[in-house]
Parts: structure tokens; C-alpha cells; sequence
């Protein structure tokens, strides 16, 4: 990474990288106004974690699954949560085979403050595991750019990724309860096969 010469995005003015998952430096998202997360896999304690940085989340993306597996309190960190709509999981929409890629995969945490947006992208998910307890290696970039160019708003409304966003409703509990049960059992007989 330090040798390789980077070509700056356009609308972003630097680029720094971190890693996760050594004990040489630790990485702390910046202090910030307003965050976004966005991550497939998330934790309660990360949430928290993250909120400690900022003065609001703004909005967290994840999956259903995810979001469900999530303690009621910590909904109270943001009222903005999202999963992807389903017709943006395959290209046109169409069911795709058993073995394709689905869901969400990006992992990205938006960070604004003042007149500056701080976009990180990399392989961190938002778990206690990689933020919190680091047993994961990670690699993230760091792109700051100004808000008026990239920022979560932008980012969040209809002409960027809020086309492809479905706000996010928490399932009754015995309704989450079920699903836990049958995600278990696939994947007993997953294991199995």
C-alpha cells in the first residue's frame, strides 16, 4: 500500500489506508456529526461502539437477518434502518441460482464533519469481532472529500442509494423467534449434505 501510486477519485482530495486486526495501531473511526454504516453483518456492541463517535448514526444498512438478530435497545441508536430492496439483490431483479452472490456485501461507514465527509471502505464488517475485539485482519481506506461534493445525504437520497434501500421493519419476536429456528435447522441440514 505505501509503495503503489493511487489515482484520487474524482470529488475526493486524499486517501489513507488502516489496518485492523494488529496490535500496532489501533483504528478509531473519526469524531463526527452524523455517521452512516453500512454492513452485512452487524452487532449490538459495535453499534454502540460506533455511536461513541458521532453525535447521531444518521442510517445503518444491513441484512434482514442481521437486523432481526439485533437487540430491540439498540434500534434506539437511529430510527433510519435499511436493507437493499429486493429487486436490486440480482441484476433484473430475477430470482438467481442457489449458489449466486445475494445481499448486500459492502462495508462502508460514512462519517461528516463540519465541511468534510470521511468515506471508509474496506473488508470491515460492523461486529464486535473486527471493530471491537480485532480478531479479524481488515483492510480500510480512508477518501475525504467535502460534503458539498459526497455526503450522506447524497448518498442516502433517491438519485444515489436510496433507490435501491427498503426501510427496515422489526418483525414481531415470535416472528423473529421462528426464523432463528429455521435458519438453524438449514443449516443442520446444510451440514449434513
Amino acid at each position: 500500500i505505501r509503495k503503489t501510486q493511487w489515482e484520487m477519485p474524482e470529488d475526493f482530495e486524499s486517501v489513507y489506508f488502516s489496518v485492523l486486526g494488529h496490535k500496532r495501531r489501533i483504528w478509531e473511526p473519526p469524531k463526527s456529526n452524523r455517521m452512516v454504516v453500512i454492513s452485512p453483518f452487524i452487532t449490538d456492541s459495535a453499534i454502540k461502539w460506533l455511536h461513541g463517535f458521532t453525535d447521531e448514526i444518521t442510517a445503518v444498512v444491513s441484512r434482514p437477518d442481521e437486523l432481526n438478530n439485533l437487540a430491540p435497545e439498540t434500534f434506539q441508536d437511529t430510527t433510519k434502518w435499511y436493507t437493499l430492496d429486493e429487486a436490486a439483490e440480482s441484476e433484473d431483479g430475477e430470482v438467481t441460482e442457489e449458489h449466486d452472490t445475494l445481499g448486500l456485501h459492502a462495508k462502508a461507514y460514512v462519517f461528516e464533519k463540519g465541511w468534510d465527509t470521511t468515506l471508509v471502505i474496506g473488508s470491515a464488517n460492523a461486529t464486535a469481532a473486527v471493530l471491537l475485539e480485532r480478531k479479524n485482519i481488515e483492510i480500510l481506506a480512508e477518501l475525504v472529500a467535502r460534503k458539498s461534493k459526497v455526503g450522506i445525504d447524497k448518498l442516502l437520497d433517491e438519485n444515489g442509494l436510496g433507490q435501491l434501500l427498503t426501510p427496515y421493519v422489526r418483525p414481531e419476536e415470535s416472528s423473529i423467534k421462528k426464523d432463528e429456528e429455521e435458519i438453524a435447522a438449514q443449516k443442520a441440514l446444510d451440514k449434513a449434505k
